[in-house]
């Protein structure tokens, strides 16, 4: 079986600091190939007609319409070649571009947003298999493509990765440090969510700072000094030094239907390394039920999830529980794959792409996942 992701970054070499692109394509592939699966990576430019006969199953991360795209749609197709469309985030209906987070933070002027949406969109009607990150994606698919095949592969932790990571984190920090880590830009709007809250919680621990690493515009001048740390964006492999010298991460996000499509990412990412998390409820955080995770709605609901963790016996069950947890249920194998595809390759077509390959030994193999 040879399975080919293609994503939709602008430079292949800087391809996997992308947070999407790492998530969907390369954490997959790389446990795909653990399980004896030809897997390679690629982004969109990169891709020639020729390579496409080599690979049974093309995931399309993220596509969107073109000229080229319908070439190697129909290409794969016309070769018993199955695609899939990927989607991790809710950025292919138009309708709801004035409600998106590039909006809502003023990234972008709200026509360059529907543009953008909209070739998502078109992109969609070329796609009959679809794979989505969390379950809310899978109704607004329904919405566009009533009669699409949907899957749920949801996000997860490559076991590659959080085994390197563990070695960075060898103790746990003295200092109560609440840490934020919003990633991208687009964030500001979501921190308005927790930001009064976080400065009651200060004002009355005087021992407790708050970090926040990234890109983030907020009024500092409302924190004391000596109880804030605003530090620069960071890569990815550099995360887990960060994480381990908090307290507590925090994933605050603003209801609406943009968020409540996003992956509960980032409460693994911390419980793998025994930091609690205390988050908005959106569906993919509420599928996960762990004690690490304190899920708050209300001012209320956030400052008791700060009270509750403050208490050091309860927070190192927390934190223990965390750990088990992320690591039964959270880290990718290649069997959650090999199972989610299996029902794509065992027909007709698989096998016939299997003789079609033996018989001209194409043995070729696109090596593209060592960006």
């Amino acid at each position: 079986m040879n399975i080919l992701y293609i994503c939709y970054h602008r430079t292949s070499d800087k391809a996997y600091q992308d947070l999407s692109v790492r998530y969907r394509c390369f954490n997959p592939a790389q446990g795909l190939s653990s399980g004896g699966i030809t897997a390679d990576v690629a982004t969109f430019d990169m891709v020639n007609f020729s390579l496409l006969d080599r690979y049974d199953l093309i995931v399309f991360h993220r596509p969107a319409i073109s000229n080229k795209l319908e070439k190697l749609v129909n290409r794969a197709e016309q070769r018993n070649c199955t695609v899939i469309a990927d989607f991790d985030d809710f950025i292919f209906n138009p309708d709801y571009a004035d409600q998106s987070p590039s909006f809502l933070n003023s990234q972008h002027p709200l026509a360059k947003i529907k543009d953008f949406f909209k070739r998502k969109y078109d992109a969609l009607f070329l796609f009959d298999h679809f794979s989505v990150s969390t379950t809310p994606l899978v109704a607004e698919i329904k919405k566009i493509r009533p009669a699409a095949e949907v899957t749920v592969l949801h996000n997860y932790l490559s076991d590659v990765w959080l085994r390197h990571a563990q070695r960075l984190c060898l103790k746990r920090p003295g200092v109560k440090r609440i840490t934020y880590l919003p990633g991208t830009n687009s964030h500001d709007h979501d921190f308005e969510v927790v930001q009064n809250v976080l400065k009651r919680f200060l004002k009355k621990n005087t021992d407790a700072i708050l970090r926040v690493v990234g890109p983030l515009k907020f009024i500092k001048k409302k924190y004391i000094p000596r109880q804030l740390e605003h530090a620069p964006y960071v890569p990815y492999p550099l995360l887990p030094g960060l994480i381990c010298d908090s307290w507590v991460t925090i994933a605050p996000l603003a209801d609406n239907i943009f968020n409540n499509c996003k992956s509960g990412l980032k409460y693994f990412e911390s419980a793998a390394f025994g930091v609690p998390v205390v988050a908005s409820p959106i569906a993919d955080m509420q599928r996960l039920e762990s004690e690490a995770l304190h899920l708050a709605d209300t001012p209320n609901q956030w400052l008791k999830a700060f009270k509750l963790l403050s208490d050091k016996k309860y927070y190192e069950r927390c934190s223990l529980s965390g750990i088990a947890h992320v690591k039964e249920n959270c880290v990718l194998s290649h069997e959650i794959y090999k199972k989610a595809f299996a029902k794509y390759l065992q027909h007709e077509k698989y096998s016939d792409r299997l003789s079609r390959r033996e018989h001209t030994g194409n043995q070729d193999k696109l090596q593209a996942n060592a960006f």
